[in-house]
């Protein structure tokens, strides 16, 4: 059963759905009507806890998927043991490689080697 939605939320649902019809983000909507973003995504979260949204809704559609520039999908799990190998990072790469850092990677070498991953399954 959906709550009844405030006033507040109604009004940004309509601008939510304005931002998506435009095919624009809600930042790029948010500046061009001197809106409050985090107000905007503050409700955005409300809305989506309610269920009237559902997930992330997204202004425009990629056609590119798994390009570089997206999202990579990151599974943390806990520490067993402290680590004796000195490595604080190792990246299991989707081919089968294997690298191990002494320390964290720059985000800049991640997403190029990211990128390149991407460029190869292409």
């Amino acid at each position: 059963m959906r709550e009844t939605l405030s006033e507040r939320e109604q009004r940004v649902l309509i601008h939510l759905r304005k931002a998506q019809e435009m095919e624009v983000s809600i930042a790029e909507y948010a500046r061009s009507f001197e809106l409050d973003l985090s107000e905007l995504y503050s409700a955005r979260h409300r809305l989506v806890k309610k269920g009237v949204l559902s997930g992330r809704p997204r202004a425009s559609k990629s056609k590119d998927t798994g390009r570089a520039g997206e999202f990579v999908a990151v599974r943390l799990a806990p520490p067993t043991l402290p680590s004796t190998s000195g490595y604080v990072c190792r990246i299991r790469h989707r081919t089968g490689l294997v690298i191990e850092c002494v320390s964290w990677p720059s985000s800049a070498w991640v997403h190029a080697l990211m990128a390149e991953d991407a460029d190869a399954a292409a």
